[in-house]
């Protein structure tokens, strides 16, 4: 029989999913990676609050520019909140910049209703996402100006929905490399408590030595991104980071140069490290692009291993990067100490990043060496403390997660060793922990090790 046959009310997803509607390995994975905070960027800019808020079979698709192509079916904000309180994470939830006043007004309802149902410590709220960037022009205000007077009106009417709840933090955004319109977007906005912006790293790649390569993903985080992100805070709001990663696009690299640098068992020290310095320049929010993403396009049109910090789902096999966040997220709670290195003891210092984290009456160590050689990391815990620690190996580059059927790269759990004090071994470009939390990693992703 011929013709065509049309089916309406169609939906394809996993048989008893889990309650938020994400697949079991989506949580389960997210699980692993413990997030601080979850943000909720879909391309929603043109969808409305009613949509937002639906039923799947109730849900329309929506875009915010003109093409066929550009058409969204989006997961709602109920799902995203269940999601968020499956994985232990505070929502960082993207308004649709273009909502009316009634909507506004009741976005504020429904926020502080999802604080209460899941006991959210605070929701993070950005207007729009990337304004200042031209492909979301359709749905987004360009001018610092028009965003900073039409979101203040927006978090005026939601604070007002929310009634009690005033734990909501109000964000709008600016382009990273243009640090005038931080200031300009700073001194404009009146309701805002942070400005986001996207710090990714290693840009451009032209060909190099492997050496070399590693070497430039390692560099640190420029001074006068520090000094912007410091004279904002001396003004009253805060800088967030929506997005960091590696953003290895542009040069003449070929390819695979591009994939060893992104891919490689150093990969992941070298976002850690570009997290921690972040950190200690006051940035509290730092939400790292992206969870999935298995590949992207360089500027030459060959086709890097960006963003995604999962190799794949399922079975759920991380990338170095995935598993440093991991790692990261099992000790950033608690309050933030700089760490100092003492050359008499470590000829290293200038290459190594650390910082201190006290939780109540525990204290955890993170560390990173760009150092091109094994460096003695000296302490000074005593060794009545009981601790663990956790070693994302980077000293051979050429190492990776890309076959899931087979990694490389784990997280190495040595056997402790202490000597009056606390210390260890780390090797060249690598990323560690010691921790008063035993460190729980994905089964897949850890090996015990000798000292």
């Amino acid at each position: 029989m011929n013709g065509d046959v049309y089916i309406d009310d169609v939906i394809l997803s996993e048989f008893d999913s889990d309650p938020s509607g994400f697949r079991h390995s989506v949580v389960k994975i997210l699980q692993q990676l413990r997030p601080g905070y979850l943000r909720d960027w879909q391309g929603q800019l043109g969808d409305s609050l009613s949509n937002r808020m639906a039923e799947p079979f109730a849900r329309h698709p929506n875009r915010y520019r003109p093409g066929d192509a550009e058409q969204l079916y989006l997961y709602s904000l109920p799902e995203f909140f269940t999601l968020c309180a499956a994985v232990g994470a505070q929502p960082w939830v993207i308004a649709p910049p273009l909502l009316n006043d009634s909507e506004w007004l009741a976005f504020g309802k429904i926020l502080a209703r999802a604080a209460e149902q899941y006991q959210f410590r605070e929701i993070l709220l950005e207007f729009g996402n990337e304004n200042w960037n031209t492909i979301f022009r359709p749905a987004g205000f360009l001018g610092e100006r028009s965003q900073a007077q039409v979101s203040d009106r927006a978090f005026q009417l939601v604070r007002s929905g929310a009634g009690k709840f005033q734990q909501i933090i109000p964000i709008v955004n600016a382009q990273f490399v243009n640090r005038e319109s931080w200031s300009r977007l700073d001194r404009q906005s009146q309701q805002a408590a942070r400005i986001a912006v996207a710090p990714y790293f290693l840009h451009v790649m032209n060909k190099m030595s492997a050496n070399e390569a590693v070497d430039a993903a390692f560099a640190d985080l420029a001074p006068d991104v520090a000094l912007a992100i410091q004279a904002i805070e001396k003004r009253g709001k805060k800088i967030a980071v929506y997005e960091v990663n590696f953003h290895t696009t542009a040069g003449n690299a070929s390819g695979a140069e591009r994939n060893a640098v992104v891919t490689g068992a150093h990969a992941g020290a070298a976002l850690a490290k570009r997290l921690l310095q972040t950190m200690l320049v006051g940035v509290r929010e730092q939400a790292v692009y992206s969870l999935a993403g298995y590949d992207s396009f360089a500027d030459d049109r060959s086709l890097v291993r960006l963003w995604g910090v999962m190799r794949d789902l399922a079975p759920g096999q991380m990338r170095p990067t995935g598993l440093a966040l991991a790692m990261l997220n099992s000790i950033t709670s608690g309050t933030l100490f700089a760490s100092t290195c003492t050359p008499i003891d470590n000829p290293h210092c200038h290459k190594i990043t650390a910082a201190w984290f006290q939780e109540r009456d525990k204290t955890h160590l993170a560390v990173v060496s760009a150092a091109a050689q094994t460096t003695r990391i000296q302490t000074n815990l005593p060794c009545h403390r009981r601790m663990t620690i956790a070693i994302l190996d980077g000293s051979r580059s050429t190492l990776h997660n890309e076959n899931s059927h087979s990694p490389q790269v784990f997280v190495e759990i040595p056997r402790p060793k202490c000597i009056g004090q606390w210390q260890f071994d780390l090797p060249a470009h690598s990323f560690a922990i010691l921790t008063e939390n035993f460190f729980i990693a994905p089964p897949s992703s850890f090996q015990e090790s000798s000292p």
